[in-house]
């Protein structure tokens, strides 16, 4: 069995690389991983405080319309109950004409008289 079969392995040889620096071997490839492992982690935070942002924006349009509607039910509510008021405290006389038509003309009062 040959350990190399024909027609396979590399074509040229391994390049050389010649280092300026004082760091060891395979260290800029680690900062490369490093710097590229915190610069997703960066786009991660940023697309999630993203959409944090617009789950809040939207949350708060809907707390608002919310108030909004329920402050007009309350004036719908109050407006409703002052007219109620209103028809109790009046006690409204229907008198009936001669024509067959309602009237609701307060009732006309007289003094009374002592015998």
């Amino acid at each position: 069995m040959d350990l190399f079969y024909v027609g396979s392995g590399r074509a040229e040889p391994v390049p050389i690389e010649l280092k300026a620096g004082r760091s060891g071997l395979g260290h800029e490839s680690h900062m490369h991983r490093k710097r590229s492992a915190i610069i997703s982690a960066r786009t991660f935070a940023n697309e999630k405080k993203q959409k944090i942002a617009e789950q809040n924006a939207r949350h708060f349009r809907s707390r608002q319309q919310e108030r909004f509607e329920q402050r007009r039910d309350d004036i719908d509510l109050y407006k409703s109950q002052k007219v109620c008021e209103q028809l109790d405290s009046n006690q409204v006389n229907i008198v009936a004409c001669q024509g067959g038509g309602v009237s609701s003309k307060p009732p006309v009062r007289r003094a009374a008289t002592r015998h």
